[in-house]
């Protein structure tokens, strides 16, 4: 999926990784749940999905897989103030049918979540 070096560049164990592979599984969505609702969203709850960049998209179907347990600053704010007061966690979810060829991995997604 990446390819981390150069053409002619000297490679040794030290020099880290030198691709980064998309393994073949299934896709999964991997959300910022922010740290109120860590009570509310539990593992099995069904969430739409929908993509953040075409407003009236068709809602895909997923579900809660796991949630962190660990705490960290979001990724998503832009406001550095914000971002480092705003404390998430990772929350992972699968779809329940397979998604269209169309997403993208490292696409930006909506997730809301249901009862």
């Amino acid at each position: 999926m990446r390819r981390l070096i150069q053409p002619g560049a000297a490679v040794s164990a030290q020099s880290g990784a030198a691709f980064v592979l998309l393994p073949n599984q299934p896709r999964i969505v991997r959300a910022e749940l922010n740290e109120s609702f860590t009570s509310v969203v539990v593992p099995g709850m069904k969430a739409e999905v929908t993509d953040d960049s075409v407003n009236g998209s068709t809602p895909l179907i997923a579900h809660v897989v796991r949630i962190s347990s660990v705490l960290g600053s979001s990724t998503l704010e832009d406001d550095p103030q914000v971002r480092a007061n705003m404390r998430t966690v990772e929350c992972i979810l699968a779809f329940d049918q397979p998604p269209p060829a169309s997403l993208r991995v490292g696409q930006r997604m909506l997730v809301r979540f249901g009862p």
